[in-house]
């Protein structure tokens, strides 16, 4: 009887375990509920070994003197915890020989290039509390943001700020979006040619329209590079497509889905398949959610990953498992909070 009490129990917790490999959804904490009165501004990549980093800021509150840029790593994709952050750009850490001083820092956006360095682009404001006074730095790193270089200027005048990561275009080119708040609120691209870590030239390119903020990029097809912004008047999320042959960004359009003036992100998911985190509102940034597109253009709906908190400033990849992971600040910027979910998962909600 008891053999047989076993055998049944077995078959049962295989039958589990089968279920729970075909779909899998999980949820942690980068930095959890206490850590730090105030989260935002997240960005996640894969390393070469599997593990994950993100880096984000965090202190007081926004734009407060004591904040600094933090990162913490995931070891695998089956450990639930993530390290404790360390830091990777003191508070008010300035660009060596700046005449400026940094009044505080903002948003992180990382990128791994095709000699396995990982850079590190923030936000810092500079002499008054605004983001008018914002310019964008960078850092890099050889040992997969464990130490970083001293940071150096990528756009140095008032008023452009990060959000997004920035896209490869070629082994020694990517592109990264940005965007400018002084007197106005444009988006914007810069490509930037690279080697051992040095930025060899940039070149930017305007993105055509006005109050549409912090693009996210994605290679859509070979030839097709769209960009998704967020809107500053609470229109609709924004899409631009990039003509590689005149280089510059063609006319920009409404998509089908709301935007309650917050950040967005989306990746190309497969062949057929875009996915966008997004705030499914024109009001509020209650409700953080996801939606799939198979033209780019428009868009479905398929999950929540919160419905009643106040949550924003996605951020999505794929990795080499073929897994989805999303970061995103999580109620009221009391924690950075983790998602990780598979494909099957993913054709569940599709259906």
């Amino acid at each position: 009887m008891f053999r047989l009490y076993y055998f049944l129990f077995a078959i049962v917790f295989s039958s589990s375990l089968a279920a729970q490999a075909q779909s899998l959804y999980l949820e942690n904490f980068v930095s959890p509920p206490g850590l730090f009165p105030a989260n935002h501004g997240s960005s996640i990549l894969e390393l070469p070994d599997g593990n994950l980093l993100t880096c984000w800021y965090a202190g007081t509150q926004e734009k407060a003197p004591d904040v600094q840029v933090y990162c913490s790593r995931k070891l695998s994709a089956s450990d639930s915890i993530w390290q404790s952050p360390t830091v990777a750009v003191a508070q008010k850490e300035r660009m060596p020989g700046t005449p400026f001083k940094y009044r505080s820092l903002g948003n992180a956006a990382l990128y791994m290039d095709s000699e396995n360095i990982v850079w590190l682009f923030y936000t810092p404001i500079m002499f008054f509390n605004g983001w008018s006074a914002a310019h964008v730095d960078y850092k890099t790193s050889t040992d997969f943001g464990k130490t970083w270089s001293k940071a150096k200027s990528l756009k140095g005048f008032f008023g452009n700020l990060g959000k997004n990561k920035p896209i490869k275009i070629d082994d020694t080119h990517f592109m990264i979006p940005l965007y400018h708040e002084l007197l106005s609120h444009t988006s914007y691209t810069c490509t930037i040619e690279h080697k051992l870590g040095k930025l060899v030239s940039k070149s930017c390119t305007p993105i055509n329209g006005d109050n549409q903020l912090q693009p996210s990029l994605v290679l859509n097809k070979p030839n097709q590079l769209l960009a998704y912004m967020r809107m500053y008047k609470h229109d609709n999320i924004a899409v631009a497509e990039f003509d590689f042959k005149k280089k510059y960004w063609g006319a920009t359009t409404a998509t089908n889905l709301p935007n309650p003036d917050a950040g967005v992100d989306a990746i190309k998911y497969n062949e057929n398949t875009i996915l966008m985190v997004f705030n499914d509102s024109s009001t509020s940034r209650s409700i953080m959610s996801l939606a799939y597109s198979t033209d780019g253009k428009k868009f479905k709906k398929i999950w929540d990953f919160e419905n009643g908190l106040d949550c924003s400033y996605p951020a999505i990849i794929k990795t080499k498992d073929g897994n989805v992971h999303v970061t995103y600040t999580y109620n009221f910027r009391g924690a950075i909070k983790h998602v990780m979910f598979n494909s099957e998962w993913l054709k569940s909600v599709m259906n």
